[in-house]
């Protein structure tokens, strides 16, 4: 190796620890490859409908805890509700034990509004009588 790349390549290295001096943790959060590469976020989207099919499982929002139901009503309101399930909180513990409680053909009620529901955690979707989410937003960044 010649000196002039052995120079090139040290620059290179302290380049990138002076980019990265006093970063902490949420660093390594955001770069995919500095990770095992598996998504660690949540999220709930929800879709106004007209009606449910015949048959299709119906959850009843005024049926859930309250923090389920706090998650529904956001994601009602904004369309979707995204969590970093990184995150040990009541947040993350809610949108656990909603993915639980629906399958794949769930809907959902909201007093007389039914919606279809998306709900993924990582990379295992659990609801898909709605659309995704658009763009690819990460809480965990």
């Amino acid at each position: 190796m010649s000196l002039d790349r052995r120079r090139f390549l040290a620059a290179g290295a302290g380049a990138a620890s002076a980019l990265t001096a006093g970063c902490t943790g949420r660093l390594t959060r955001c770069l995919p490859f500095a990770d095992s590469g598996m998504p660690h976020d949540a999220a709930i989207a929800v879709t106004s409908v007209g009606s449910v099919p015949y048959g299709a499982p119906l959850l009843d929002a005024a049926d859930l805890p309250d923090r389920e139901r706090d998650l529904l009503r956001t994601a009602i309101d904004d369309g979707v509700v995204r969590a970093c399930m990184r995150d040990e909180t009541d947040r993350t513990g809610a949108f656990s034990a909603f993915a639980d409680r629906v399958d794949q053909e769930t809907y959902l009620a909201a007093g007389p509004d039914r919606y279809a529901l998306w709900v993924r955690i990582t990379d295992q979707v659990f609801a898909a009588t709605g659309d995704s989410p658009a763009g690819d937003a990460s809480p965990c960044c």
